[in-house]
This record gives structure tokens, C-alpha cells and sequence, in this order.
């Protein structure tokens, strides 16, 4: 999905918030993450900043599980996301 990103400057909300999550939980920097999200067409830093510390605070701090492949494909539906392939998914 970063790649996506990167190269359509477009990802759903959905896909935005796994990144972000998935980020926060290896560790990576808010800056570090910022960069990530600057490819984005309509990126704002200090909305983007906003977010990302609500995403730590809510989910991260609080020890929930990330959000789930399978979760980003139905809720984004195929709008402004990549293929994904899910853990389970057929061959």
C-alpha cells in the first residue's frame, strides 16, 4: 500500500490507517511517517500529524489489534487501493 501511495498519491482512509498503525507498531518516528504520507495528493501535515497521534493513542497505547488486511479491502470496496492478497485468502 505504501507503494500504491507513493506512485497514485491516492489511498483510502482505511489503507491510510493500517499504514499508520502498522507503522506506530514497528516503531517508526511520526516524522518517519509523515514522509510516508506526503506522496498523498490532498496531504496536510498538521492534519495528517493529528492523525497519527489519535491512531497511537487509540489503538497502539491501548494494546488493540491493528487494523485487518481483510477489513481495509471491504471497507475501501476496491476505491483508491491496490490489489491485496489477505492472510487466508485461496491460492
Amino acid at each position: 500500500m505504501i507503494n500504491y501511495l507513493r506512485e497514485t498519491g491516492e489511498l483510502c482512509h482505511y489503507g491510510r490507517l493500517a499504514i499508520a498503525e502498522w507503522m506506530l507498531f514497528k516503531g517508526y518516528s511520526e516524522d518517519e511517517i509523515l514522509e510516508v504520507f506526503s506522496h498523498a495528493h490532498n496531504f496536510k501535515p498538521d492534519r495528517t500529524r493529528y492523525h497519527i497521534r489519535y491512531a497511537y493513542e487509540h489503538w497502539i497505547a491501548q494494546g488493540r489489534k491493528l487494523i485487518s488486511c481483510k477489513t481495509v479491502r471491504e471497507k475501501c470496496n476496491g476505491h483508491n487501493i491496490p490489489e491485496l492478497r489477505c492472510w487466508g485468502d485461496p491460492q
